[in-house]
């Protein structure tokens, strides 16, 4: 009899997490092909957004998405900037926000595009966004000839460093985003 209870606590435990981080069956609607200006005025941006599909994801919790915790996923973004201007990437999360009604928000398979220019500057496989910061992970960039990558860090969007990254093992360092939009000079 012992034996039996205490078997059906860590039962009972194992199914309810499950249940949590298990996604649901029903197919949520996506949003494909969407694009939208961001900075100053619709007819003057600082910079376009190009949004290949928006669905709705859950938000991972360490090694596990959560289910009962649903999240906005923006897929296959492209933002081309048309000023050097970082500081317009906070409206990103505020327009995503008004379309899906959802605080929660992430971006995967992002790319970075400088004024004039269709050279990708810089690729990020995932985003987490913050209110000052985005995490960002799975980083490349380049600027002129140079290359780099990291694993992992975080883009300041706030205050006198913002377009800086934060970086723990990057070599070499990634330099300022407004760095990365400059526009290239011929040879």
């Amino acid at each position: 009899m012992r034996c039996r209870s205490s078997l059906k606590k860590p039962l009972l435990l194992a199914a309810s997490l499950l249940a949590l981080v298990a996604t649901p069956a029903i197919a949520k609607p996506k949003i494909s092909g969407l694009e939208f200006p961001i900075g100053q005025s619709a007819d003057r941006p600082l910079a376009r957004v190009f949004i290949a599909e928006l669905g709705q994801s859950a938000q991972k919790r360490g090694f596990f998405r959560v289910a009962l915790l649903p999240a906005v996923s923006a897929s296959g973004v492209k933002i081309q900037f048309l000023l050097p201007e970082p500081a317009v990437l906070t409206e990103i999360p505020a327009t995503l926000r008004s379309i899906a009604s959802m605080e929660a928000q992430e971006l995967h398979k992002v790319t970075f595009l400088a004024p004039n220019d269709p050279a990708v500057r810089l690729s990020v496989e995932e985003v987490f966004m913050q209110r000052d910061h985005w995490q960002l992970k799975r980083v490349k960039w380049t600027t002129g000839g140079a290359q780099g990558e990291a694993s992992e860090c975080q883009l300041l969007l706030r205050g006198p460093e913002c377009g800086k990254f934060v970086v723990p093992d990057a070599t070499p360092p990634i330099p300022t985003l407004q760095e990365l939009l400059q526009p290239r000079h011929a040879p």
